[in-house]
């Protein structure tokens, strides 16, 4: 697949939140409805670009907690990578699409050179779902990555969602991932990933933590250790994981 320049963008920047947000009143407590905002594309109607290799930086509505560090901000990837703080992305040509085991070490990324055919990925990084995804245009396909936050302070939620497309075949189809991160203001050290469709059982992609290039927790390297509807429970200050 052609790897494309990265394009970053601020969640401010991305399309109009969806739907609007409504509060509701049950019984005396007054809830928020959820709000979508689009980072590419939407759950509903699709992207009406092809996306591939993209980074874009969220303002969260609350600060979660990275390895013991309070961030506002995250850096969320096309290939299921999160990533905390508001520094700029660095490497613009390099793909993040190219794996390697966790912790990715600064050798690996290229030891600071633009190296297309290395893996680059952030020294802080979440992967949630970690190979080569992709946002086909509609009506090809209805892809997105996009975020939802609901309720209201101190339990606020932010989910990040991802509905994309993949170089995995299983069966003679492409595999299309359908994954989602949460986080909860009341717990921001928790991140809640939820495999709603992995048709490959993640055999085509690595799962893991790390908090620096030399330290971090890889749960699993292209193997088949998912299913649909897994949840996985990251401590992101302790790095360990709860599968259920």
């Amino acid at each position: 697949m052609q790897i494309s320049s990265i394009f970053c963008l601020t969640l401010a920047a991305a399309a109009s939140a969806i739907p609007t947000q409504v509060s509701k009143i049950i019984g005396n407590v007054k809830r928020q409805a959820p709000v979508e905002s689009s980072i590419w594309g939407n759950s509903i109607t699709g992207s009406p670009e092809y996306y591939d290799n993209n980074w874009a930086n969220v303002t969260l509505p609350f600060p979660i907690s990275f390895y013991g560090v309070n961030y506002s901000n995250l850096w969320v990837s096309i290939n299921g990578i999160l990533s905390p703080g508001p520094e700029q992305i660095q490497y613009p040509d390099t793909s993040s699409a190219i794996q390697n085991h966790i912790p990715v070490d600064s050798i690996a990324v290229g030891a600071g050179q633009e190296r297309p055919d290395l893996p680059w990925v952030p020294e802080k990084a979440l992967f949630a779902l970690w190979q080569d995804l992709f946002v086909e245009n509609a009506p090809i396909a209805l892809h997105a990555v996009w975020t939802t936050t609901s309720g209201s302070a101190p339990s606020r939620i932010i989910t990040f969602s991802w509905k994309v497309s993949s170089e995995g075949v299983v069966g003679g189809q492409i595999v299309e991932p359908e994954f989602s991160v949460s986080f909860r203001e009341a717990r921001p050290y928790i991140a809640r990933i939820e495999y709603t469709d992995v048709a490959d059982k993640g055999i085509n992609a690595v799962i893991g933590i790390q908090s620096s290039f030399s330290t971090g927790v890889e749960w699993s390297y292209k193997t088949e250790a998912l299913f649909n509807g897994d949840i996985l429970a990251v401590n992101l200050d302790t790095q360990t994981f709860n599968i259920s």
